[in-house]
């Protein structure tokens, strides 16, 4: 977690790989469980790049933020957002993703 030294004060709870695919898709369905309990801090580590919203409207191709592969994105207290945000990529991508409370 080279980079990282701001969540260092947070428990880590819950490493997940999901497959970001073509259709838009909840954070929560991607995950084997949905969101762990009492998650609300989240490093991501696509490995290649997925696009992403969290204000109730789905992303495309071309329109959403983009998470860039191979760069690490890190929500702190974003829990609401974890809740509402929805991936898409243009083909199956893997995004490793570790919680903390």
């Amino acid at each position: 977690m080279s980079g990282i030294t701001h969540v260092t004060e947070f428990t880590p709870t819950t490493f997940e790989q999901i497959t970001v695919t073509s259709s838009a898709t909840l954070l929560s369905a991607l995950l084997s469980a949905g969101l762990p309990t009492g998650a609300k801090h989240a490093v991501f580590y696509p490995e290649g790049d997925v696009r992403w919203r969290g204000d109730g409207t789905s992303p495309t191709a071309d329109v959403g933020v983009v998470m860039a592969g191979s760069a690490e994105e890190v929500w702190e207290s974003q829990r609401t957002l974890m809740e509402a945000v929805e991936f898409i990529a243009s083909g199956d991508t893997l995004v490793n993703i570790q919680f903390f409370k």
